[in-house]
């Protein structure tokens, strides 16, 4: 016999004792079609933990930093560096005074400082560069008394022929490497600028090694543009002051190296 739920149901049809057939109430022996989703919620197919799985390890091994976001980092690291600045004015100082290939000792220190901000700040460390303030202090007013000294020297040789007073290739370019990261490196805003501007563009949370190279690659590129563009106005103005004399061409060398030594102590 089959009850109303259309499961096979125990009863009994007759009664010893009794001529009038009397019949049971039905009792289902199986689960209701009411129970079956109830069952069915609650025991969830096996491959949703393996999915589960699969999407917290896709969120671990997130993605390089995308293309959009490298050109944003590129365009506003752009806008910042091309701002005239120490780095910029002391470029512009070089080149008039050494012409196009004394920047590149210079360039290079700009450079290398930069690329050591930037691994700083992805790094974290922007609360243990705050820690050592006196030090950054230090580097400025080493930086400035530098420039301040280069100054001097050219305005008291002013006139004098470059080659002539021109110190030893190698030694020059070791300075002037020195100069670029006591430069960048005294600057106390600059790490401030990564650590602002990097959680726009990568994750800090998930730091890879290929986020620190493309973010340093993207910063080389503009670093050189900007410093070859500068250095080329800095060529052609001391074409233009060749004309007039050395001595202008030095004293006005002097007077950007003092500028710039002025720029970095009240930054």
């Amino acid at each position: 016999h089959r009850g109303s739920h259309g499961l096979p149901t125990t009863c009994s049809r007759h009664h010893r004792g009794n001529h009038r057939a009397r019949v049971l109430p039905c009792v289902p022996t199986g689960p209701t079609r009411a129970d079956r989703p109830r069952l069915a919620r609650s025991t969830p197919p096996a491959r949703d933990g393996i999915d589960a799985d699969r999407i917290a390890h896709c969120r671990r091994r997130r993605a390089v930093i995308g293309i959009a976001d490298l050109a944003l980092f590129a365009g506003v690291f752009a806008a910042s560096a091309a701002t005239p600045g120490p780095e910029v004015v002391a470029v512009t100082a070089r080149s008039l005074d050494s012409g196009f290939r004394g920047v590149s000792g210079l360039a290079a220190g700009i450079i290398v400082g930069k690329l050591t901000l930037l691994g700083m700040a992805m790094a974290g460390l922007a609360a243990v560069t705050a820690a050592y303030e006196p030090i950054l202090r230090a580097l400025t007013w080493a930086g400035a008394v530098y420039l301040c000294y280069l100054a001097a020297k050219k305005w008291r040789t002013a006139g004098t022929s470059v080659r002539s007073m021109s110190t030893r290739g190698t030694s020059r370019r070791a300075h002037s490497f020195g100069l670029g990261i006591v430069l960048t490196m005294s600057n106390p805003v600059a790490i401030g600028f990564y650590v602002a501007l990097l959680p726009g563009v990568i994750d800090l949370a998930h730091v890879h090694v290929e986020d620190y190279l493309l973010l340093g690659l993207a910063l080389t590129t503009v670093m050189a543009v900007i410093i070859g563009l500068y250095g080329l106005a800095g060529m052609r103005l001391r074409r233009f002051f060749d004309r007039g004399g050395q001595r202008i061409v030095d004293r006005t060398t002097a007077g950007v190296f003092l500028l710039c030594a002025v720029f970095i102590v009240l930054r």
